[in-house]
Parts: C-alpha cells; structure tokens; sequence
C-alpha cells in the first residue's frame, strides 16, 4: 500500500520538476486540474448600477470631447462658397483687366503707326511755315496757305484715327469716360504735334480739352491770316501789275483765301477786320482783347 502511494505521485513530481518551468501555487492552495470542479468555486456578484460599470458605460455613450461632425454645417457651407465666389470673381476681373491692357496696348500702337511724319503738328515744318510768335504766344501768318493747311490736314487725319481705332469720328468733340478711348485717343492727339506743344497739352486730363486747346491756338491763327489777307486786300496797287486782267485776278485770289478762312465778307465780317486792324490802347482795344 505504501509503496502503491508512492508509485502515483511519481508522475507529479516528474511534471513539476519538467524542463517546462511552471508557476507554483501559492501555499496551502491545490491547482485546478479538473473542469468539473469550476462551479463549486464560490462567486462574488455585482450589481449593474456599481460605479465601476456606471462609469464605464457613461465615459463610452457621452464622451466628454465629442467627435468633429464630418459634415459642414450649413453657417460654414455658405461662407466657403461665398469665399470662391469672391475669389473667382477678383480673378475674372484681374484676366479681364490684362486682356483690356493688351488690347489698349495694341491699339495705340497700331494707331501710333497710322501717324507720318508729315502729318505731325511741328512748329518749324512746312505744313505752318510762315508763322512765328509774337510775344503773346499766338501764330502770326505770313501766307494764308499754311494757316488753311493747319486747320484742315490735322483736324482731318485726327477725326480719320478717331473713327478708325475709337470707332467715333466726334471723339475729340465731347468728353468721354470711357478709359480705353481716353487712352487711345490721348495717344494719337499726341503724336500728332511737336514734343513742345505736347508737353503743354499734357497737362489736360481729358482729351476733349487738349483738342479744345489746339484748335483755340491754331483760330488764333486763322484769326491771324484772315487779318493779313484782309491787309493784303486793301493794299494791292494797281500800279504793281502791267494788265488789268492780272490786277483783277490777284484780287479774285485774296478773297478765295478769304473764303477758304470760313470768312463771309459781309457788313459784320468787313466791320470787325477794319476794327481790329485800327485798334490802339485803350478801352476799345481791351474790351476786344476779351
């Protein structure tokens, strides 16, 4: 019988001093090594609402930081398009604005091209030669010619670039706003005159008024040569010519210079030439300067 009791824990002494190392029990505690023996184990039962359930349960349904709504609300939806409607429209504008720049560009280039040197308002070229100033600034003419070639070969070829690249022949006529046609048409009233008489129109911030401003300086001098014709009228003497014929036909010549002056000599006209070429200092001559 004893020597039976010690065959059978053999085999336990054997598991427990294996090569496999094993967590030994704690004294005076047997190791479970039958499934059967699970329900006599004794049991401690919690209740559901213990806080350590409570507080679980509590922490995983209402989290304290709650988690970012992956959709946008509607507040921040309308700002964000509002913010690329904005920035598409800023965009639109600034391409439009470079395509605007590139098209004045070109055009005033092109129109800058039209423009000869001939056709150039110069102080000591042919188409005024003859003038000079006086000490007032204003053309004094020497020959009618020249004073009928200022008024009409410029103001011509300026209402020719104006009806060409503004597409309105009255341009220079009548203020204008609109900031491609002011620049354009800046461009070709300037090219058109000497660089003295341009640095003088540049202060003119439209071109309306530089225009208004020639053609006050070049009346002056038609004002001028309708004057010296005038003169020139009452001076022919008979004597000069060998023909009656030749006599007649220098007078046919000055009035035809007269009339090409836009002069209708009539009692008004004949009255206001003999006036001004009788003028003296005083109160006559200053109200008439006016």
């Amino acid at each position: 019988m004893h020597q039976h009791q010690t065959h059978s824990q053999h085999p336990t002494n054997t598991s427990l001093s294996s090569s496999n190392p094993t967590v030994q029990p704690p004294p005076n505690v047997s190791p479970i090594t039958n499934v059967n023996e699970l329900p006599n184990i004794p049991y401690c039962c919690v209740p559901a609402n213990h806080p350590m359930f409570t507080q679980y349960f509590n922490k995983n349904t209402n989290p304290t930081t709650p988690s970012p709504d992956p959709r946008p609300s509607p507040q921040s939806a309308h700002h964000s398009h509002g913010h690329l409607n904005s920035a598409l429209k800023e965009f639109r504008l600034q391409q439009q604005g470079d395509e605007d720049r590139k098209k004045t560009a070109t055009t005033i280039n092109a129109a800058v091209n039209q423009i000869r040197e001939h056709n150039r308002l110069l102080v000591a070229s042919p188409i005024i030669q003859g003038y000079s100033f006086d000490t007032s600034g204003i053309y004094l003419p020497t020959s009618s010619h020249s004073c009928t070639s200022v008024l009409s070969t410029v103001n011509q070829r300026i209402f020719e670039l104006a009806n060409q690249f503004i597409y309105n022949v009255e341009f220079f006529t009548k203020r204008c706003v609109h900031i491609h046609s002011k620049q354009v048409g800046r461009a070709i009233i300037l090219n058109l005159v000497d660089p003295s008489l341009e640095d003088q129109l540049s202060s003119f911030n439209t071109c309306h008024k530089v225009f208004s401003n020639l053609s006050t300086r070049f009346s002056s001098v038609c004002c001028s040569a309708k004057m010296a014709l005038f003169m020139k009228l009452l001076q022919v003497n008979p004597d000069s010519f060998t023909t009656v014929s030749a006599f007649a036909t220098e007078i046919r010549d000055t009035i035809a210079k007269l009339k090409a002056l836009n002069l209708t000599l009539n009692d008004n006209s004949i009255m206001g030439l003999i006036l001004q070429m009788n003028l003296q200092n005083g109160p006559v001559w200053s109200s008439a300067r006016c």
